[in-house]
């Protein structure tokens, strides 16, 4: 069974939370060890053992041993910290984050000075930026999120990712002022949608196929009743490569088709968002909505049982985009780059 990136984390925050002083106090694996070992493909195995380093041991091991890690090693010695500080995050530990973050990078430094110029260590580098990016927003730590961003557009100025992550982080910041009773003036998150949708464009402009990009602007336009949002989704849906992105196409799809009372249509694509993710609540919501609109109350209330009923509910992709966007499919090529020679 394929093993996800939130599996992964939950494993390595187990590790933090059982941690005993007798634990703490066994034989520590080599660096190299780790590193060899995430590299191998038991990130959950490295990540375990690297939980109960201290922030100390990290230092000197980063100190003494990352000019020594070799090329092929190079990309899983900066996911294993990269994903390292993720799991720290998600415990709140924002001090061992921020210090596995910063060994990360510091080997992104030495591996792309051993290679100046070469593609897929670019590649690496931009697609490490946006999802450290997506990684902070998810949490919603937008200040550090937006620093990320900035530093990979400083190097990277007409990355399509990047130009999404910035954007993600705006349209983030407007929606929790929107609803925060004590939020800022509306003009002000005008202003950050406003942003967030320039940056949008910014990316479809450099990269038209970036499915991401034409969902959010997209959703954004469906926020403002602008039917523009119809051409985005479809891009959407034409450009995904994942069922992830799939599912949230033909979802929003949906919502345009039943604002615009399509009911026939709207069916169609929460069916079709069902049938890509058969235990997602919110396929089943829709569809049980446009159900009971269509005068099939039956069939709406069947929809909702059914739901009730599954004995496995997975998490649903429109949750993760509504909650600030943890780039799970980002953090899937990544692994795949630090695990490949």
């Amino acid at each position: 069974m394929k093993t996800t990136g939130l599996d992964l984390i939950a494993a390595a925050i187990v590790a933090i939370l059982i941690v005993s002083p007798f634990g703490a106090a066994q034989q520590r694996s080599t660096y190299s060890a780790l590193v060899d070992r995430y590299a191998q493909g038991d990130a959950a195995g490295a990540l375990h053992e690297l939980a109960r380093w201290s922030a100390s041991e990290v230092r000197n091991a980063a100190d003494d041993q990352l000019r020594f890690v070799t090329a092929e090693r190079q990309r899983a010695a900066v996911m294993l910290h990269t994903e390292m500080a993720n799991a720290w995050l998600q415990a709140r530990a924002t001090a061992d984050a921020s210090l596995h973050l910063n060994v990360a990078r510091r080997m992104l430094t030495i591996m792309k000075r051993g290679v100046r110029g070469d593609e897929r260590a670019q590649m690496f580098e931009r697609r490490w930026y946006a999802f450290v990016a997506s990684m902070y927003t998810s949490q919603g730590v937008l200040n550090q999120a937006e620093l990320i961003v900035r530093d990979g557009l400083s190097v990277y100025g007409r990355d399509a990712r990047l130009f999404v992550a910035r954007g993600a982080i705006r349209e983030m910041d407007a929606t929790l002022t929107t609803a925060d009773p004590n939020g800022g003036p509306a003009v002000r998150t005008n202003r950050w949608f406003e942003s967030a949708a320039a940056d949008y464009r910014r990316a479809i402009e450099y990269d038209d196929t970036l499915a991401t990009a034409h969902l959010h602007l997209g959703w954004m336009r469906l926020r403002e009743r602008d039917d523009r949002s119809l051409h985005d989704f479809e891009s959407a849906l034409e450009h995904a490569d994942d069922d992830g992105t799939r599912y949230l196409a033909h979802l929003f799809l949906g919502a345009f088709a039943e604002r615009k009372n399509h009911l026939d249509d709207a069916r169609g694509h929460y069916e079709a968002a069902l049938a890509l993710g058969s235990g997602y609540q919110t396929a089943y919501v829709a569809l049980s909505h446009v159900e009971e609109a269509r005068g099939n109350s039956a069939r709406a209330r069947d929809l909702a049982r059914l739901y009730a009923a599954l004995a496995v509910k997975v998490e649903d992709p429109w949750w993760n985009y509504h909650l600030g966007g943890f780039d799970q499919q980002t953090l899937d090529w990544l692994r795949r780059e630090a695990t490949t020679p």
